[in-house]
């Protein structure tokens, strides 16, 4: 899972005048709302999810699919985005990894939890986490040391590989390795 840096997508988009500024978009939003489909176009609309799901593999499945009009940009009409980081218990202190992701929540300096790119001397690393929870994909075997659980992150943007950073710094609180309070100093 390749986390996006929204900045620096934004300031190289900037440089190259291809797309709209994030206030720009919404502003335009507000004076040309959405107009749908008309009936005359939804008669003669093509078949996409069969369209789609002939050409994926059988284990990955478009389940919907939405009309916008020619300028959305789904970068800036994002208000949130979400992950899910997936993995086996073990031996990992489960209620540790949940207590050091409640101190992630929030708006903070996430520098240290990316990779920096020194091309972007202008970036801002500051991102909101609006939750970040530890729960099991199946309630009936959270005791078991190979019950799957996900870290499910949810934030306005993600730094370059803040996801993973985060992830494997809850590991280490995870395995002892790290009190949980570490992620404080981070």
């Amino acid at each position: 899972d390749d986390d996006d840096d929204d900045d620096e997508e934004e300031e190289a988009a900037g440089a190259r005048g291809a797309c709209m500024s994030k206030e720009d978009w919404l502003a335009r939003e507000e004076a040309e709302p959405h107009p749908g489909l008309s009936p005359a176009d939804a008669e003669q609309e093509l078949p996409y999810l069969q369209m789609i799901n002939a050409l994926l593999p059988p284990t990955i499945r478009a389940i919907a699919w939405c009309p916008v009009v020619p300028h959305f940009n789904a970068r800036f009409a994002c208000s949130m985005r979400s992950y899910k980081y997936f993995f086996v218990r073990a031996d990992m202190n489960i209620e540790g990894m949940r207590a050091a992701a409640k101190l992630l929540e929030g708006s903070h300096d996430f520098r240290n939890f990316c990779k920096i790119d020194s091309s972007k001397p202008n970036l801002t690393f500051t991102r909101h986490i609006i939750s970040f929870d530890i729960i099991p994909v199946v309630e009936q075997e959270t005791e078991s040391r190979y019950s799957v659980w996900s870290m499910d992150i949810k934030a306005t943007a993600f730094l370059w590989h803040q996801v993973r950073a985060m992830a494997a710094i809850l590991f280490a609180v995870g395995r002892g390795e790290l009190e949980e309070d570490f992620v404080s100093y981070m």
